[in-house]
């Protein structure tokens, strides 16, 4: 039989520290594999050779990066990211599994870091622009109290440092996205059982590919 190009679907994960979405997202990568779909995992920041660069500046971030640059190198990564993996791969005909993007540079340095209240016309546009204009299909959003989340890290970088206020401004900035537009996100409790997660979510995403 010869081979036909899929119709790919762009899924991402959101969630603050703890919420174990990068389990999920790899889970539903492996679970797209094994059904024999094309499918490539992508996580941010630092997917490629220049954004691994940035990605240490920002995970080792101390009082030098004030919170328009800090949003600015994760938009120089994003800007790389799409233009040398996402996009590729979705004209490619692969599906994409994110772990992090738009909604966490919003809930993060739009909300908890207060770029919102100063430079929302900014954010909007810088972001649309270095996503090409890009959404995903889905938005799976692992939510949670930050107090329960935040004991499960075990390795503390500059975000996971920050006072649980920060960490509960992060949470608001995310659930008011996806209250913003509820047919693309996908509120769960990430307290749920690891298998009770992945159940739930392969169920949503599963309908797209029956949508082709």
């Amino acid at each position: 039989m010869r081979w036909q190009k899929q119709k790919p679907i762009f899924a991402l994960f959101e969630g603050g520290e703890g919420s174990g979405k990068t389990t999920q997202a790899t889970l539903l990568f492996q679970k797209l594999k094994r059904i024999g779909r094309q499918a490539r995992y992508n996580d941010e920041p630092g997917s490629t050779a220049l954004g691994f660069k940035i990605r240490a500046l920002l995970i080792e971030a101390n009082k030098e990066i004030d919170p328009l640059t800090e949003f600015l190198l994760f938009e120089a990564d994003r800007n790389l990211d799409f233009r040398l993996n996402i996009a590729p791969a979705l004209e490619d005909g692969f599906d994409v599994v994110q772990d992090r993007n738009f909604g966490s540079t919003f809930a993060y340095q739009g909300y908890a870091r207060g770029l919102l209240k100063t430079h929302a016309k900014l954010m909007k546009d810088v972001d649309s622009s270095t996503r090409q204009n890009l959404l995903p299909d889905i938005i799976f959003l692992l939510d949670g109290d930050p107090k329960k989340l935040l004991k499960r890290i075990k390795r503390e970088t500059s975000f996971e440092k920050e006072k649980l206020d920060f960490h509960g401004a992060v949470r608001r900035g995310f659930l008011d996205q996806a209250m913003a537009d509820k047919k693309r996100w996908v509120v769960l409790d990430a307290t749920k059982p690891q298998d009770a997660l992945q159940n739930i979510i392969w169920e949503k995403a599963s309908r797209l590919l029956t949508k082709q």
